[in-house]
């Protein structure tokens, strides 16, 4: 599939999601050289799904607000988040990062748009929701600090 067909797969999907939600889809008013992203609120949760034709067009990038700012996580909690996300990219699941826009704490992930329809995404959404509900209790810190990624470090920076 070329460029211009991924994205007006994803537009075609972003249009499914507000009908599935009983809402008129917006005009969709974009060039296709730029990305082109869709704000949702999900169980409580605020999701900026962003297209690329540029990069990886065949698939979307998921951020999932966590409840926190950057300046509120501990340099322990950071060491973790580093940890962890390490783990996770091996095992191709969501990772932590800093919307650099909104200083606030993100889990990040990817799909693949020939997988989704309105209906899967939003069940994708309603679960990555659910997951992070907890997100600072799925942190261990001191497994971050047994590792040799020391807690008091300066200028620890999110992958």
């Amino acid at each position: 599939m070329n460029t211009k067909s991924w994205r007006a797969t994803y537009i075609d999907l972003c249009e499914s999601v507000f009908r599935e939600l009983g809402f008129d889809p917006p005009a969709m008013l974009h060039d296709d050289n730029l990305p082109l992203a869709m704000e949702i609120e999900v169980d409580e949760r605020n999701f900026e799904l962003l297209h690329s034709s540029a990069d990886r067009p065949h698939q979307i990038l998921i951020l999932c607000q966590l409840d926190s700012a950057a300046e509120n996580i501990s340099r322990s909690e950071l060491s973790s988040m580093l940890s962890k996300n390490l783990d996770n990219i091996r095992r191709f699941l969501p990772y932590y990062g800093i919307n650099s826009d909104t200083q606030t704490v993100v889990s990040i992930s990817v799909a693949a748009l020939a997988d989704l329809q309105a209906n899967t995404l939003l069940e994708k959404l309603k679960s990555i929701a659910q997951d992070v509900l907890f997100w600072r209790e799925q942190l261990d810190t001191s497994s971050a600090d047994a590792r040799g990624v020391k807690a008091d470090s300066q200028g620890v920076m999110l992958a």
